[in-house]
């Protein structure tokens, strides 16, 4: 894996996670129609800035359930996930539908970690490198 280049994340909180739509793919989804939704700006190191709306999942159960079963979402959407204070996070696609770009921020707004194009279903942790 690739570790991205310098790149800020402009955020208040203190541990994150987007994960973004790389394609499309029913049991219990999340409603995403009742989540709160935000826009997220990434600047990269050369200084291009990226805007994607993301729905926001803020609490534990939102945090399991999160792209669980939701069948196809539009492409550079995403879901940004809270975590109340920064630690280590590690996600799995079971029952994820879709391929996702997986984003691990730090509380200071660097991306520390992607993973790309992620198996949809696959029981493989994914681990942040850093909290």
């Amino acid at each position: 894996m690739t570790r991205p280049s310098v790149t800020r994340f402009h955020s208040v909180l203190a541990g994150l996670l987007l994960a973004l739509v790389a394609g499309s793919g029913h049991a219990q989804a999340l409603d995403l129609d009742r989540l709160p939704s935000v826009t997220v700006e990434i600047i990269t190191a050369a200084g291009d800035t990226h805007r994607l709306p993301a729905w926001v999942v803020s609490t534990r159960e939102q945090r399991a359930r999160g792209l669980m079963h939701v069948p196809a979402m539009p492409a550079g959407r995403g879901m940004l996930f809270l975590y109340p204070e920064a630690d280590f996070v590690s996600m799995w696609m079971k029952n994820t539908l879709i391929p996702l770009d997986m984003l691990f921020i730090a509380p200071d707004g660097r991306i520390t970690d992607l993973a790309a194009d992620t198996a949809p279903q696959s029981l493989r942790v994914i681990p942040s490198s850093a909290p």
